[in-house]
This record gives C-alpha cells, structure tokens and sequence, in this order.
C-alpha cells in the first residue's frame, strides 16, 4: 500500500511520465476521494479526549488565538493596506481563517509528531471558527470593507 510521502511521489511520477489512470478505476478513486474529508473527522473524533484537551489547553487557545484571529486579522490588515477590498478580502478571510486541515492530525501521528494535540487542534479551530469567521465579516461589512 501506498502512504504518506510515498503517494506524492508516485503521484508526481504519473504526471511526469504523463500515466493516465484507466477510466474504470477514475469513478472508485474519485468515489473514494469524495468520503476523504468526513472519515478523517470520523477518525479524528476517535482520538479526541476531554482530558487531553483540558492538559493541552494552553496550546489550544494560544493555537486557536493565533490561527483563527492574529493570521487572519494580519493578513486582512495587509490586503486593506494595499487597497484590496469586497471580494479579495473575502477571499483572504477564507484563506486564513479558516480552522486546520483535518489531514493535521494523521499526519503529525504518521510522522512521529503529537497526533493527539494536532487532532485537538482541529477539533477546536473547527467549533471556534464559526464565531470568528462572524465576528470578522459582521465588522468588515459594518466599516464596508465588504
């Protein structure tokens, strides 16, 4: 079986020597990439625990604060500085403020990393960002940024 870095590799070798995956395997591999993101959260939900999250809850405020409010409230600043505004600033606030990638979590448990920490780290920016993505549109449409 295929894993991790060893399928960006494979995958980069098929687009380099221009392989093409046979049509009748196309509609299972497409099926297959269609359920991706709802079983890692499935399987996220699995190695989650209150415990855990109370031990690391340092780490889940300061990475919450830092990837749902300071990144984002930077990188809008910026885009507002160089005269972006509607559309563009939507499209960073999407960009920036939404909550961490799901695939975090494997990962940092496949590469030796804190898997338990990165899943609670989804888990948490995923609940908070509702709040924050509303608070940040409510005040940019208040000031008519968007």
């Amino acid at each position: 079986m295929i894993t991790g870095g060893k399928a960006g590799i494979a995958g980069a070798v098929f687009n380099l020597l221009h392989i093409r995956i046979p049509e009748f395997l196309m509609g299972p591999l497409l099926n297959l990439s269609d359920i991706s993101t709802p079983l890692a959260l499935v399987t996220l939900g699995r190695i989650l625990s209150l415990g855990s999250m109370v031990r690391h809850r340092k780490y889940l405020v300061m990475a919450a604060a830092v990837h749902l409010v300071i990144a984002p409230f930077l990188m809008i600043s910026a885009g507002i500085l160089l005269g972006y505004r509607g559309d563009v600033l939507v499209i960073l606030l999407a960009v920036f403020a939404s909550p961490a990638a799901v695939a975090s979590a494997p990962m940092a448990q496949t590469m030796g990393g804190n898997g338990e920490l990165a899943g609670e780290i989804v888990a948490t920016t995923s609940v908070l960002c509702v709040f924050t993505l509303f608070f940040f549109v409510f005040g940019m449409s208040r000031v008519g940024l968007i």
